[in-house]
């Protein structure tokens, strides 16, 4: 089975980082510099990870499914920005966790659409509404007869859109809602370690 997975609010604590760089003495946020700020004064980045989704991708290469990152600078409009998203996935350690990484300037649709194939198995997991509902559009008219796909809206509270001045995430009527990893591996047997 293949797990589409976004970066930021889904398996990477955003808010907490945020919170990291309110302050006087941060460098200017979107910097490489702030990231080495925060390594300096709170720890690495990969305390950053959720803990869940850390248990959950290990126990998915025991079990041979694929984790795949997809990642955005969704918003962000320069160069320099989408060096920043990769930089700051580098930094999280998140890599050590999954199968792929893929980072794209703004929708995700096309990225995930080029690594599917007729009789996949696969589920994509993202806080925004509006990509889960593009990538779903898109996915829908592949054409594979064969292919079993869905998408997920990852809810965390503590991940809600507060900081800096950016909205609460808005709820998917498309999609079913999860809080965390745990409850994603509950809804497929293949995600599910046997006994």
């Amino acid at each position: 089975m293949k797990v589409f997975v976004d970066f930021d609010r889904v398996a990477f604590n955003t808010g907490k980082l945020y919170e990291f760089l309110e302050g006087e003495d941060v460098p200017e946020f979107g910097t490489e510099e702030s990231l080495i700020y925060i390594e300096e004064t709170h720890g690495p980045l990969e305390d950053l990870l959720y803990d869940d989704f850390k248990s959950f991708a290990m126990t998915q290469r025991t079990l041979g499914n694929e984790i795949i990152l997809v990642t955005s600078a969704h918003g962000l409009s320069n160069d320099w920005e989408i060096q920043y998203q990769k930089k700051k996935v580098e930094m999280s350690g998140i890599l050590n966790y999954v199968s792929k990484s893929i980072t794209v300037p703004d929708g995700k649709a096309d990225a995930i659409s080029s690594e599917l194939k007729d009789g996949d198995r696969a589920v994509f997991v993202d806080d925004s509404d509006e990509h889960l509902r593009a990538v779903k559009r898109v996915v829908e008219n592949i054409g594979f007869e064969k292919l079993n796909f869905e998408c997920l809206q990852m809810v965390r509270e503590s991940a809600a859109r507060t900081s800096r001045g950016v909205e609460r995430i808005a709820l998917s009527e498309e999609c079913k809602q999860i809080s965390d990893f745990n409850s994603l591996a509950r809804m497929f047997p293949e995600l599910q370690k046997k006994e």
